[in-house]
């Protein structure tokens, strides 16, 4: 029977003097491929790893239990051996923790391990989840990456998962909903929390919809999976940046029980968030105020000169012979401006005896 084994590859960079890849592979065996379990308070089950070393060394894996977690964006993860273990990381133990494998090719370069998952008798019921992480041992990597060279620890992890039966209460609670731009992209972040003992799936569907009430888009985001107590914030996309408008984002939830066992799931319950935004280009409005202000200063000053040229005017009786174009040179002013200050209208002719506003002459 073949296996799908998880490989790690521990890749150093340029300028590092000596270079190892360090990869090991591990994979649950044929008995149990899901790695789910249920395990009443006080009882424990044992169960097989595969253990593969895929690299032309002879190395020391390093295997251990720890918690299973999130990562900030609701991601399966392990707590580090150096973080606090309150379940699973103290549940699961090993016939050995140090194995050598031996160089791919020869016989001993894969090795069956036993698992022995044990739950205490004070456990509640829930559905927990754990892994066992394997690692090179430091003395392994030391040797293989030589005293000049850069030592960078790498792991690889099976999600293990146990049901403790008994009653079981499906809570999917939310927290803070927060927007941000960045780029051309706007982001939404969704708080989550797993406040029962089962495992819950997740659908989250987020609406962006106008001011005007018509959806713009849609954002589905699927099978995310919270295990009991575990918090994630699940982080929402959407890849446009509008001009300018007033929007809506709309968010639906379906959340379900899931049975970690059989992998099936039971609709709970729908939950409904909305947030409220604004798309408002304020570098462009500040700059179009500043124009506007600019150009209603220009009109001041102009109108307060023309006021000024209008009130410094005496009357004028037009002889034959003149014309706008000749009175407005005689004053060495633009001709228009002598329209402007007799309001005349086309096509600006002058009669003999007609009396007009003549400013100074302009020196």
């Amino acid at each position: 029977m073949k296996h799908k084994f998880n490989l790690v590859l521990l890749l150093l960079v340029v300028f590092i003097p000596s270079i190892a890849f360090a990869q090991i592979g591990i994979s649950p065996a044929k008995n149990n491929n899901k790695m789910s379990f249920r395990i009443s308070p006080g009882n424990s089950t044992t169960t097989t790893i595969i253990l593969l070393n895929a690299t032309s060394i002879d190395i020391t894996a390093h295997l251990y239990a720890a918690d299973g977690t999130k990562t900030g964006t609701g991601q399966f993860a392990a707590k580090l051996p150096t973080e606090e273990q309150i379940a699973m990381g103290t549940w699961i133990t090993f016939e050995e923790d140090y194995i050598d494998l031996l160089a791919k090719g020869d016989p001993g370069y894969k090795k069956e391990i036993q698992v022995t998952i044990s739950v205490p008798e004070n456990i509640p019921p829930g559905d927990y989840s754990g892994a066992i992480a394997v690692e090179r041992s430091s003395e392994a990597e030391k040797k293989a990456v030589g005293s000049m060279g850069v030592q960078l620890k790498t792991r690889v992890i099976q999600p293990v998962y146990v049901n403790v039966p008994g009653d079981r209460d499906t809570i999917l609670e939310t927290g803070n909903l927060t927007h941000k731009v960045k780029g051309k992209s706007h982001y939404f972040d969704l708080e989550l929390s797993n406040e029962g003992n089962t495992a819950i799936k997740a659908d989250i569907n987020t609406k962006i919809v106008g001011f005007w009430g018509l959806t713009t888009e849609e954002l589905p985001i699927n099978n995310i999976i919270l295990y009991k107590d575990d918090k994630a914030t699940v982080p929402i996309q959407w890849n446009k940046n509008p001009f300018f408008g007033f929007y809506n984002a709309e968010i639906s939830i379906d959340y379900f029980e899931h049975d970690v066992l059989n992998n099936n799931t039971i609709f709970v319950d729908n939950i409904q968030r909305s947030l409220s935004f604004s798309i408002i280009p304020w570098l462009t409005i500040i700059v179009l105020l500043v124009l506007i202000l600019i150009l209603v200063a220009l009109f001041i000053v102009k109108n307060n000169k023309f006021k000024k040229t209008l009130k410094s005017c005496k009357e004028y009786i037009v002889k034959p012979g003149d014309t706008i174009e000749k009175l407005a040179k005689d004053r060495n002013i633009p001709w228009k401006l002598l329209i402007k200050l007799n309001k005349l209208t086309p096509p600006y002719s002058l009669t003999p005896d007609q009396k007009i506003q003549l400013p100074p002459k302009n020196k």
